[in-house]
C-alpha cells in the first residue's frame, strides 16, 4: 500500500490530475455541501501546498534539470521571498507563510513542468478536462436560467464578497438582495467555484486546452470548443474575460495561419455541423433554448457594458497607472508579503498601513507587500520562464502581457493554478511537434 502510494505521488501526470480535481470540485463541497469552514480552508492550503511539492519533493525518473541560468534566477526569489515574509512591518509571520505560497502558485507550476516535461502524459487527462467542460457548461447554464436566490446560485458564504470580484472582472458588480453578482436581470455564473473568480479563471485554461486539441489533435476542435467557451465567458458577464478570450482566439489562429489553411476540411466540417444542428433546433422549435440562452447573454452583457461604460474607460490600465504614479511611503520594498491577503488578515489581524491604504489591482498590491523592485524581478522571472517554453513568440509575448500585467495570476489562487495549467497543456504540443523536427 505504501509503495503505491509512493508511485502515485511520485508521478507528475498523477498530481497534476490531483491539483485539477481539487481546483475543480473542492469549491463545489463548499457551496452545496455546507462544511465546515476548517475543512474549506484545509482545502485552500491544499491548492496553495501542491505547486510547493511539484518544485520542491516530486521525485520523478525522469525529471529533467533546469537550465542554470532560470536556477540561478528562481533560487534569487527565493530569497527575496523569504525576505520579504520576514519583513519587519509585515502584521504576522503567518502573513508571511501564506504571502510565499501565494507567490509561489503561478512560477511554481510552470517551472515544475519543465522539469517533468518527459513525465507529462497529457492523453491521461484530456477525458478528465472534457468532463469538467461539459460538466461547467450545463452548470452555468442552469444557472443562468435560475432565479438569484436559488441553491444552485450560492456562494461559499454569501456575507462575504469575494476579494478578486472587482478586480478580476476590471468594473463594478450589481447583486441581488441576497448578494448574488447580476449581469442585466441574469446571475454572473460560478460553476462548481465558490465565487465569480473561479469560474472565469477555468474559461482560460478551457481555452488554452482548446489550443492545444487545434494543434495536437485536429483543428475542428477550435471551430467546435471556441464558440462554446464565447457563449460561457457572455454567462460570467465579465467584460475582461469576453474580451482576452477573443483577443486570444484571433491571436492563436494568427500564430496557427498555416495549419488552418491546411485542414480546411474542419473548417468545412465545423460548417456543416453548425448548419445541420441549427436548422434541426429551428425545425424544433428551439426546444434546447440554444438560441434563446445565447441571445439572452449576449442582450445582458452588452447592456453591462453600456451601463458602465463611462465607469470602464482606463480600467485597465489604472491598476499599471498605479505601479508608477501612485505614491506609497513604503513603495521601494514594500511591507511584507501575505500583508494584504484576507485569509490571512480575518485570522492573524490586519495592519493599520494596509487598512489605511486602499487597493484595487494587483500589481498594485504586489508593490504595497513586496516593493516596486519585486515587481519587477517577478514580471522579469516569468519572461525567463516563458522564454524557455516550446510556444510561438506571438503567444509568450501575448501571455505575459495579458496574464502577467492585465490579469490576476498572483492573489487569484484559481486564475494561478489554471492559467499555468491551460500553458503547460498548449505548450506540450509544441514540444511533441519541435521532438518530431529533431527525429526528421
Amino acid at each position: 500500500m505504501v509503495k503505491k502510494t509512493n508511485k502515485f505521488f511520485s508521478n507528475y501526470t498523477n498530481i497534476i490530475i490531483l491539483l485539477t480535481i481539487v481546483t475543480t470540485f473542492s469549491g463545489a463541497l463548499r457551496k452545496w455541501a455546507g462544511l465546515p469552514n476548517l475543512i474549506n480552508n484545509i482545502f485552500l492550503l491544499v491548492l496553495m501546498v501542491i505547486p510547493i511539492y511539484l518544485v520542491f519533493f516530486l521525485t520523478a525518473p525522469k525529471r529533467e534539470p533546469v537550465h542554470k541560468g532560470l536556477r540561478i534566477m528562481f533560487n534569487i526569489f527565493l530569497y527575496i521571498i523569504l525576505l520579504l515574509a520576514l519583513h519587519p512591518l509585515n502584521t504576522s509571520f503567518y502573513h508571511g507563510i501564506f504571502g510565499i505560497l501565494i507567490n509561489l502558485s503561478f512560477v511554481g507550476i510552470l517551472i515544475s513542468y519543465l522539469k517533468n516535461k518527459n513525465e507529462f502524459d497529457i492523453s491521461k487527462i484530456t477525458k478528465l478536462f472534457f468532463c469538467i467542460l461539459i460538466s461547467q457548461v450545463i452548470i452555468a447554464t442552469i444557472q443562468y436560467s435560475s432565479p438569484a436566490d436559488s441553491i444552485i446560485n450560492i456562494y461559499a458564504d454569501n456575507t462575504q464578497q469575494d476579494e478578486n470580484l472587482v478586480d478580476s472582472n476590471n468594473g463594478e458588480t450589481n447583486y441581488s438582495e441576497n448578494g448574488i453578482a447580476l449581469v442585466g436581470e441574469a446571475v454572473r455564473v460560478t460553476g462548481t467555484f465558490p465565487y465569480l473568480g473561479g469560474y472565469t479563471a477555468i474559461l482560460f485554461f478551457f481555452l488554452l486546452f482548446t489550443f492545444y486539441l487545434a494543434k495536437k489533435k485536429d483543428t475542428i476542435f477550435f471551430f467546435l470548443l471556441t464558440p462554446i467557451i464565447i457563449y460561457c465567458s457572455l454567462l460570467s458577464g465579465a467584460r475582461a474575460s469576453v474580451g482576452f478570450v477573443l483577443i486570444l482566439i484571433i491571436l492563436f489562429f494568427i500564430s496557427e495561419v498555416k495549419l488552418f489553411t491546411k485542414n480546411l476540411k474542419s473548417l468545412a466540417t465545423f460548417l456543416v455541423i453548425t448548419i445541420g444542428l441549427l436548422t434541426f433546433n429551428f425545425i424544433l422549435g428551439d426546444k434546447l433554448n440554444v438560441i434563446n440562452y445565447t441571445t439572452l447573454a449576449y442582450n445582458n452583457f452588452e447592456q453591462r457594458v453600456t451601463e458602465n461604460e463611462e465607469e470602464s474607460k482606463g480600467r485597465l490600465t489604472n491598476d499599471l497607472s498605479e505601479v508608477f504614479f501612485r505614491d506609497f511611503k513604503y513603495k521601494q520594498f514594500g511591507v511584507g508579503l501575505g500583508s494584504t491577503y484576507q485569509g490571512a488578515n480575518s485570522l492573524f489581524g490586519t495592519s493599520e498601513i494596509i487598512r489605511s491604504t486602499p487597493i484595487e489591482g494587483e500589481l498594485f498590491r504586489i508593490v504595497v507587500e513586496g516593493g516596486i523592485f519585486f515587481l519587477f524581478f517577478k514580471w522579469l522571472l516569468i519572461a525567463v520562464i516563458f522564454s524557455y517554453l516550446n510556444l510561438p513568440n506571438l503567444l509568450k509575448i501575448s501571455f505575459f502581457i495579458i496574464f502577467c500585467i492585465f490579469n490576476y495570476t498572483t492573489f487569484n489562487i484559481y486564475n494561478a493554478i489554471y492559467i499555468s495549467l491551460g500553458i503547460i497543456c498548449l505548450n506540450h504540443a509544441y514540444v511533441t511537434d519541435d521532438k518530431k523536427t529533431a527525429n526528421k
